[in-house]
């Protein structure tokens, strides 16, 4: 039963996680959302770790290193208005983006201590975050046709694709695309948190913004500037020296 209730824990902590990040995105600038919750993820489960999980889970001086040189990578491939443009960000758009990165770092300590014990294998975990996903996601569609269209959130009601012959085959490519990718991912992060000190793992997590600047530019095309491509050194090089310090 305690296994039970810690792997639904994890996944509620991921599931309101990402949906109140999804709400912040609507708030506030995509930056200043993502880079305030990656950066709140990442100092978060430092924290956690440490205040929980004892002194096996305290960061070497080289990884610490890494972890400020990755959170200031961070802020330069995002450059939030917030800080570079002075634009103030929406007060409640900043709290969701505070508690999501939180629910993600909590999400992380579950993973930690679940894998190090051993007591749940990666793709229990996974099977029971597509679980508690799907539950909650009928759960808020339900509430939203309850509500009615007047009422509800546009992004809680429920739509389906409006998409016609090539571009319905390209979005339903596009989505399963999506779906094995992700799934990927929770698989090698739940396997990872279990090897891993919960601090470095987060660290080496943060790598994700490297990589989507690195596609973006690569196969988007998008535009892109000096400061960007500094923070996306600094982040790999932090994501190096929390992956290569000595615990």
């Amino acid at each position: 039963r305690r296994l039970v209730a810690m792997c639904v824990a994890r996944s509620a902590c991921g599931f309101v996680g990402i949906a109140m990040l999804n709400v912040a995105f609507m708030l506030m600038n995509f930056a200043d959302a993502f880079a305030l919750s990656l950066g709140t993820l990442c100092l978060s489960t430092i924290f956690f770790a440490r205040v929980c999980l004892g002194r096996a889970e305290r960061l070497s001086w080289r990884a610490a290193i890494g972890v400020v040189l990755a959170l200031i990578g961070i802020v330069f491939v995002a450059q939030p208005k917030a800080l570079f443009d002075g634009v103030p960000p929406s007060a409640m758009g900043t709290l969701l983006g505070i508690v999501s990165g939180t629910l993600f770092g909590t999400f992380g300590i579950f993973s930690r201590v679940l894998g190090r014990a051993g007591a749940a294998s990666p793709p229990m975990l996974v099977s029971y975050y597509m679980v508690v996903i799907e539950v909650g996601t009928a759960g808020l569609a339900l509430l939203a046709l309850a509500l009615g269209p007047e009422t509800a959130p546009p992004w809680a009601i429920p739509a389906w694709p409006t998409h016609d012959g090539r571009a319905a085959v390209e979005a339903a490519a596009l989505v399963a695309l999506y779906c094995l990718t992700i799934l990927s991912g929770q698989l090698l992060l739940a396997f990872g948190y279990g090897r891993l000190q919960a601090g470095r793992a987060a660290v080496l997590a943060l790598s994700e913004l490297g990589f989507a600047w690195l596609c973006g530019v690569v196969v988007l095309r998008e535009a892109t500037n000096a400061l960007a491509c500094v923070g996306t050194l600094a982040i790999f090089v932090g994501s190096a020296l929390a992956a290569t310090a000595a615990a």
